[in-house]
Parts: C-alpha cells; structure tokens; sequence
C-alpha cells in the first residue's frame, strides 16, 4: 500500500511540474502590470483608457482597468448590517415573549432629553433609508462607470463624490522597453510625462 502511495505522489508531481513549467513559460500580459495615476476624467473608463493606451502604444496594452473607491458605499452597507441584526434581534424578542421592543432614541443628547421609541419601527425605518441611500450610490457607481456624460457628474456629487474621483488604474502590458513616456494630467490639469 504504501509503495502503491508514493508511485501515485510520484506520478502526480511528474504532472504538476510538467504543466505548472508550461504555465510559467508562457509569456503572459499580468507579468507586466503597471499602476498609473492621476487620470483625466474622460479617461475613466476600462473602454476609454484602453483606447487611450492604443493610440499611445498600439499592440502593446492587452488590458486596461479603472479602480473604483467606494469606501463610502461599503460604509453604508456596514451600517445597513447592522440595522439588519438589530432588527432581527428586535423581532425575535417580539416572537418569544408578544411585547414589542423598545429602546431610548438619542442617547448622546446634550438636552439630557431622550425618548423610548419601538424598536421594530424604529430600525425598519432606518432600515429603509439606508436602502435608498444605497440604491441612489450603486446607480451613481453604474453611471460613473459608463463615463461622464453632460452634467452627471455635478448632478450626483452630494450622493458619492468619491465614486468619481478615480485616480488609478492598473494597466496589463506587454511593453518590454522600459523608458517609453505616456503623457498624463497632473491633478491641476497641466501634463506631466510619466514612465511606463
């Protein structure tokens, strides 16, 4: 059995060493990464980078992609949790013993004035809101992501400013000479010269 064993670890390392050498060999676009910043906002679309990086470096780019902060997005989305099992909790004491929950709204008061409130209504309605926040930034991140288009931008900047304010991109190239030059835009619209 344990000759059996070691025969198969055998036949099995032969296999792997064979493939992963094969795998390793390849030349492949993600062993040239590169990590570019300050993009103008025309650019701040997979499609429209990567157009941008074939005139600039025909044949050279194999992929091009924006990343997307949404801090604030994940932010609500922790809050909304929270609400969730709030609400859970507020529910279930309601199964187990048939009176309603409550508990004291505004507890960092400098009045000193706090109210008890039902805890069901309380967290649905919260639970509500932060629904609708959240719908109202994931749109926002959709749009952003199909490019600005007129007034968009200025039109969803109370929601999640943030969202647009893409200042990186991760670009997969095939580019092999060091020194060629990209023009960007600095963050006060003059160009600059970077390295790829």
């Amino acid at each position: 059995f344990f000759g059996y064993a070691m025969f198969l670890l055998l036949k099995e390392f032969n296999w792997f060493t064979k493939y992963r050498h094969e795998f390793l060999s390849r030349a492949q676009p993600d062993n040239y990464t590169v990590f570019v910043d300050g993009i103008p906002p025309e650019y701040r679309t997979d499609e429209s980078l990567l157009a941008y990086f074939h005139e600039v470096y025909p044949d050279d780019v194999s992929e091009a992609r924006v990343v997307l902060n949404l801090s604030k997005l994940e932010g609500h989305v922790a809050k909304r949790a929270k609400i969730v099992t709030k609400l859970e909790h507020a529910i279930n004491v309601l199964n187990a013993t048939g009176q309603r929950p409550t508990h004291i709204a505004n507890k960092s008061s400098r009045c000193g004035k706090s109210e008890e409130v039902d805890s069901i209504e309380t967290y649905t309605e919260q639970l509500r809101e932060h629904n609708e926040q959240i719908s109202r930034m994931i749109t926002v991140v959709e749009e952003s992501a199909n490019g600005p288009t007129g007034n968009q931008v200025a039109s969803s900047s109370n929601i999640a400013p943030e969202n647009r304010s893409v200042e990186s991109v991760s670009v997969n190239s095939n580019i092999e000479d060091g020194d060629k030059k990209m023009p960007a835009t600095s963050e006060g619209g003059e160009e600059k010269k970077g390295t790829i």
